[in-house]
C-alpha cells in the first residue's frame, strides 16, 4: 500500500518485484497513485506477503483489497480500478430494475434495422 502523510488516501497494489514498483510509481505520471506521490510526503506499507503462484490469482486478491478499502473508506482510496468496477455494477442494477424497458427498446431497434434491410 502506498499512504500519502499529508492525506491519508492510499492506492493498493501488488507485485513480485517491490524495487520496481516503487520506482514505476515515483517515475510514471499515468498511475492514479501520482495523486500520492507528488506531494512528496508518502510511505510504501507492506500489508501482506502471500503465497500465490500466477499473476492472475495476485491480481484476483488485490482487486479484493481495493473492494475492501473502496466499500470501507472510499473516498481515501485512489485505486481506478474500483471506480470502474462500480460502474460496472451501476450498469447491472440498471439492466436488472429495467429489464422490460430494455426489451422493448432492443425489439424496436430490431424492427426498424430489419425494416431497413428490407428495402
Amino acid at each position: 500500500m502506498l499512504r500519502c502523510n499529508l492525506t491519508g488516501m492510499v492506492y493498493i497494489g501488488s507485485t513480485c518485484d517491490f524495487k520496481t514498483r516503487i520506482s514505476n510509481h515515483i517515475n510514471k505520471s499515468e498511475c492514479s497513485s501520482r495523486t500520492i506521490t507528488k506531494n512528496g510526503d508518502y510511505e510504501f506499507i507492506e500489508l501482506f506477503t502471500v503465497n500465490i503462484y500466477s499473476a492472475q490469482e495476485l491480481k484476483c486478491y488485490e482487486r479484493k483489497i481495493i473492494r475492501f478499502y473502496k466499500k470501507n473508506f472510499n473516498n481515501l482510496c485512489v485505486n481506478v480500478m474500483g471506480i470502474i468496477e462500480d460502474r460496472v455494477e451501476r450498469r447491472k442494477e440498471y439492466e436488472e430494475i429495467n429489464k422490460e424497458k430494455i426489451r422493448q427498446q432492443k425489439r424496436v431497434w430490431y424492427e426498424k434495422k430489419k425494416n431497413g434491410m428490407n428495402k
